[in-house]
């Protein structure tokens, strides 16, 4: 067989040919397989990085137009958990801390330093004016006109944090997904619930769910009614309770209802397609309301 080959080496040679093409093919074959892995990779933290900056963007643009905090730390937090979906730079670490601060602090207070606005614009392409500067002077001027308005529930006992806890989990229809933040009102957070409470009676001053849309808005306005006047039988003590709205609003997916509250108003969103309760907002008495965002495709319950 050796003196075979020896004479007519041919077929050797054409097997050896036979390899190296192949080998040649495999190569190529995981070189282009991965250079799509790597173009796959690119496209996808690309996507994500637009994401967080069109959350980080609106959530700069929500503080300007003085929206509710709900809004606004629902979209810084959603801007940096697009953020972690992205390459893992040292720059997008540094981003994601930021906005999280920002969220911390916006959870603690209730407003938000002009100094901590950069993470925002940061993200969003330094995007200049989204923000105006407020002097702290003002800033505190306008805290302690709050602080000085009589409220009606100043006169409530004092609750504890585990009771605004279980008072925040039925508000919200959870059960032990909510977290705990720091400051002198009683915040209690999920990836996609908001809930502030007075620490004095427990009055809900602020509430935000977001769901998916998943149906066609079916519940007329008497059920949602009904459904928004026993929503506060259940949290409001029997001085402050309205059956009646001042005012009703159809929107595509949501009903919106203003109740009397004392000399505050407060205003409920029930969704049209399940009948629940995604929204609250203490209001001043007698001021044009301020929007609520609409439901955002964030569940965790």
């Amino acid at each position: 067989m050796h003196k075979k080959f020896q004479n007519n080496p041919r077929p050797l040679l054409f097997c050896l040919a036979v390899m190296f093409f192949l080998c040649m093919l495999l190569l190529a074959l995981y070189l282009l397989a991965e250079k799509e892995n790597v173009l796959l990779k690119t496209a996808r933290s690309e996507q994500f990085l637009t994401l967080a900056a069109g959350e980080a963007e609106a959530a700069a643009e929500a503080w300007r137009r003085e929206e509710p905090v709900a809004e606004v730390y629902h979209r810084l937090s959603a801007a940096a958990e697009y953020l972690s979906m992205a390459a893992p730079t040292e720059e997008n670490r540094t981003l994601i801390a930021q906005l999280r601060d920002t969220g911390a602090v916006l959870l603690q207070s209730g407003t938000l330093p002009v100094s901590m606005q950069l993470s925002m614009d940061t993200l969003a392409g330094h995007i200049n004016g989204l923000t105006a500067p407020v002097p702290e002077e003002s800033e505190a001027g306008a805290e302690s006109e709050k602080e000085s308005t009589p409220l009606p529930w100043d006169n409530l006992a004092a609750i504890t944090r585990r009771e605004g806890d279980t008072i925040a989990e039925t508000m919200t229809e959870t059960k032990n997904t909510l977290t705990p933040a720091s400051g002198k009102y009683f915040i209690y957070t999920c990836r996609n619930v908001y809930v502030k409470l007075s620490p004095k009676g427990g009055i809900p001053l602020e509430m935000a769910v977001y769901t998916p849309v998943k149906y066609e808005p079916s519940y007329s306005v008497e059920k949602c009614t009904f459904r928004s006047s026993r929503f506060l039988e259940n949290l409001l003590p029997l001085y402050l309770r309205e059956k009646t709205p001042v005012s009703t609003i159809q929107e595509e997916n949501r009903f919106r209802f203003v109740y009397p509250c004392g000399n505050m108003q407060v205003r409920v969103d029930v969704r049209r397609d399940t009948g629940r309760v995604i929204g609250l907002q203490m209001l001043p008495g007698q001021t044009e309301e301020q929007p609520v965002p609409a439901g955002i495709d964030c569940s965790c319950t």
